[in-house]
C-alpha cells in the first residue's frame, strides 16, 4: 500500500472546467445533486464503496458513521434523484490537509458528468474551508488511483507491504 500527499488544485483541477462544459453542453441531469452525506446515507455509501472498492459493505458502515457528521468530516456525495453514485469520503488530518478514505463513482457514471460534478463541487468545498493538500492510499489494485498520483505529481509519503496468506477454496 502506498500514501500520497497531493496538492487539490492538480488533483481534482481537471474536472472544475469540465463540470462546466457538462453543464453548458446539458449533459447534467436537473435531478443531479451533490450533499453532504450523513449516517442515514451509511448503508449506500457501504454498497457503492463495497462494489467500487471490495471489501465488506457492513464493515465501511461502522467506519462511515464513526465519522459522518462530525467536526472533522468533510465528505460529499453526488446522486441523481434519489440514487447515490458517487461519493469522496475524507476527514481534516491538519488545519490545510484533508485524507480520502474513499472515493467512488458507479461504474455506469465514471468519466462522466456525476465525476466532474463531484469533483468540482467537493473542491469548492472544502477549498473555501482552507484545504489544499490531499493525502490518500492506494495499493496494487488500485491502478487508476496511483496513475492519477503520478500524472498529478503526488509526492509518496510512505510504502507497506502487508503480508497475508492466499486463502484457498
Amino acid at each position: 500500500m502506498r500514501s500520497y500527499s497531493a496538492d487539490g488544485a492538480a488533483l481534482f483541477g481537471r474536472h472544475m472546467e469540465l463540470f462546466d462544459w457538462c453543464v453548458s453542453t446539458g449533459r447534467v441531469p436537473l435531478s443531479a445533486r451533490t450533499f453532504q452525506p450523513g449516517p442515514e446515507h451509511a448503508a449506500d455509501v457501504a454498497r457503492l464503496n463495497a462494489l467500487g472498492l471490495g471489501g465488506m459493505a457492513w464493515h465501511m458502515v461502522d467506519r462511515f458513521r464513526a465519522v459522518a457528521g462530525t467536526d472533522v468530516d468533510h465528505s460529499m456525495a453526488v446522486a441523481e434523484g434519489d440514487r447515490l453514485i458517487g461519493f469522496i469520503l475524507s476527514r481534516a488530518v491538519a488545519a490545510d490537509t484533508l485524507h480520502v478514505h474513499s472515493h467512488v463513482i458507479a461504474p455506469t457514471h465514471r468519466e462522466g458528468w456525476a465525476q466532474a460534478m463531484l469533483h468540482h463541487d467537493f473542491m469548492k468545498f472544502v477549498t473555501a474551508k482552507g484545504f489544499r493538500r490531499f493525502t490518500f492510499e492506494a495499493g496494487d489494485a488500485h491502478p487508476v488511483t496511483r496513475k492519477t498520483a503520478k500524472r498529478v505529481g503526488a509526492t509518496l509519503a510512505a510504502e507497506r507491504t502487508m503480508m497475508m496468506r492466499q486463502l484457498t477454496p
